[in-house]
């Protein structure tokens, strides 16, 4: 049964920020549909309750957004919420350590070009397959979760080029696609989380998931068109970039 806001679907949901995603969006009186790539951590992760459904997506696979794309439209008929939450920080260990994404004299190109589909590319295509529900939900919104740690007039640290790149690439996308989707009315907006405590932010991050994500979701519900293309904290604070 839809939630009484409508459906909302965030990626990589099983863990860490994507689990309080669907945390704080089920009590803001959304029907929650949970992205995960193997359906079997769902399971491990099971005190993510909030999750109607799970749903098998490799971000880095083609095939996958299509399969995942294709499930989703056959279990909802409109999409109010889209998160591109999932995301990494290192390569897949199939493809390389994490030094042959981020540090100089390591690098190497398949690690690289992984970093990009899993950051950026694959959130792009999953959001063009979805523009169909968006435009049949109820004051849509996407939001991609970006770092600071791309932007180009605020960073000056050295390392982390897949990392970092990448989420520069996705803050272009976001822009771009914003702009695609402003006559239909989708919002879509660049969040920063901050730096969370969470498998990949670390222990010695200042805040955890809990703490972090009421802002952010309580920012993407209340956005309207005019802060559409543009980034933000997860206070609503408009972001160099």
């Amino acid at each position: 049964m839809t939630g009484s806001k409508g459906v909302a679907l965030v990626t990589g949901a099983n863990r860490g920020i994507g689990a309080e995603l669907c945390c704080e969006l089920s009590t803001a009186g959304y029907e929650v549909l949970g992205t995960v790539r193997n359906p079997s951590l769902s399971e491990a992760d099971n005190h993510v309750v909030s999750v109607a459904t799970w749903i098998a997506l490799d971000l880095s696979d083609w095939d996958s957004i299509r399969s995942a794309s294709a499930e989703i439209t056959r279990y909802a008929s409109s999409l109010d919420v889209l998160v591109n939450n999932a995301g990494t920080n290192v390569p897949p260990a199939s493809v390389g350590d994490k030094q042959t994404a981020a540090v100089l004299g390591s690098l190497e190109g398949a690690s690289l070009e992984a970093m990009f589909r899993i950051n950026a590319i694959g959130p792009l295509l999953l959001t063009q397959a979805l523009i169909p529900l968006l435009n049949r939900g109820r004051k849509p919104r996407v939001a991609m979760l970006t770092t600071e740690r791309a932007s180009l007039s605020g960073s000056e640290h050295a390392g982390k080029y897949g990392y970092r790149a990448s989420k520069v690439a996705l803050n272009m996308f976001t822009r771009v696609l914003a702009a695609d989707v402003h006559d239909e009315n989708v919002i879509v907006l660049g969040m920063d989380p901050g730096w969370v405590k969470t498998s990949m932010g670390g222990l010695d991050a200042p805040v955890t998931a809990r703490e972090a994500v009421p802002d952010l979701v309580s920012f993407l519900l209340r956005a309207t068109m005019r802060h559409s293309g543009r980034i933000y904290d997860r206070h609503g604070v408009a972001q160099s970039w």
